[in-house]
């Protein structure tokens, strides 16, 4: 089981607040691996930092701390079985089971085009 910890203090107040949404928990396990709570005035959202594994999970706020819960158990099974050598199959299946969006909504890509 990897030992998280709550990095959430480590934000100023004014850090925590990014492009409509805010920040509400931060959490590392072996400062490689990231799972953030965020609020937005629509979905709420989950970042995943993950080895190859980055994007972002959506879900309504009553629901988002259990989301959150799930996704960290799959990424502890995850690691326990392939460390940061994850598998594509393995990928492509974490990313599907949680819909992961890694371009259009938490990353604002559109200065770059």
């Amino acid at each position: 089981m990897l030992k998280w910890e709550d990095k959430t203090d480590f934000f100023s107040e004014e850090r925590r607040h990014w492009c409509g949404r805010y920040l509400l928990q931060c959490e590392v396990a072996l400062d490689e691996i990231e799972v953030d709570v965020y609020s937005s005035s629509d979905l709420w959202e989950v970042f995943i930092q993950f080895g190859k594994i980055t994007g972002v999970s959506y879900e309504k706020e009553e629901n988002i701390y259990e989301l959150r819960d799930n996704i960290k158990k799959d990424i502890e099974e995850i690691y326990s079985k392939y460390k940061f050598d994850i598998p594509g199959k393995v990928i492509n299946e974490f990313c599907e089971k949680y819909n992961l969006d890694i371009m259009s909504s938490f990353f604002d890509f559109s200065s770059f085009f």
